[in-house]
């Protein structure tokens, strides 16, 4: 098994184009807690890492407004363009609807909320030949829970369930042009 940091990914603040916060240059973190606000399913590696930045603040998420939890992250993208709630999500899937200004990015002052990207894949197939590069995409935390030096099980879980871990074939599309632009 083969893995390698390939890119940082930033998880950010989105906000309808129309919302109060859109035209600020940044918010104070305390004024999320009477935001309606878009979560993933806790299982999420971008909801953990939300968690984790909102705890040195002492927020947590029973103190939101949380009006809906989704399990994809291109939902809740489309869920705070159509003005449901705010969201913290990767960069990279919000990034279409931010060049097109349907969402706006609102740093939150003293949250800087990031992830580690892993490429993964098995050296070799069964056959002896060198599998494709395209193989598998998943955040840290999946190698995190697998420990330091993850095995075939993660690298098994990770191709078999990559919609569970909200990853989308856009999204993975997106995340290999990273990887050969970073010498994958």
């Amino acid at each position: 098994v083969e893995y390698r940091a390939f890119y940082e990914d930033r998880v950010v603040l989105i906000v309808p184009s129309d919302h109060p916060f859109a035209s600020r240059e940044s918010i104070d973190p305390r004024a999320l807690v009477n935001q309606p606000m878009i979560l993933r399913e806790e299982t999420a590696g971008t909801r953990r890492v939300m968690q984790t930045g909102l705890l040195e603040f002492d927020i947590r998420v029973a103190d939101l407004d949380v009006v809906m939890e989704l399990g994809s992250a291109e939902a809740i993208v489309t869920s705070v363009e159509t003005g449901i709630g705010l969201a913290f999500v990767s960069r990279i899937v919000a990034s279409r609807c931010l060049r097109h200004g349907a969402v706006v990015e609102v740093p939150v002052d003293g949250l800087e909320l990031t992830r580690q990207l892993y490429m993964i894949r098995h050296g070799r197939r069964a056959d002896g030949r060198r599998q494709p590069r395209r193989f598998a995409v998943v955040v840290a935390g999946l190698v995190q829970h697998a420990g330091q030096h993850p095995g075939l099980e993660l690298v098994s879980i990770a191709r078999r369930n990559y919609k569970f871990y909200g990853f989308d074939i856009k999204l993975l599309d997106e995340l290999y042009k990273i990887a050969g632009e970073n010498g994958w």
